[in-house]
């Protein structure tokens, strides 16, 4: 909950509830780093529009 309110005070409540949206991009890639886990197309495809739809949200 800290970290969430130091988000929001340092980059204020619209571009910090972006990240709401992270945790499944950081569940797959630390899956493949510490887990060893294969990605699949599927996975791939369901985190593709994620990440690409935070770039333009997080932009001043």
């Amino acid at each position: 909950m800290t970290l969430w309110l130091l988000l929001i005070q340092r980059v204020g409540p619209g571009r910090a509830s972006v990240a709401q949206f992270m945790p499944p991009l950081f569940s797959v890639a630390l899956g493949m780093v510490f887990l060893g886990e294969s990605v699949s197309l599927l996975a791939l495809l369901a985190v593709l529009p994620v990440a690409v739809s935070t770039i333009p949200t997080t932009r001043p």
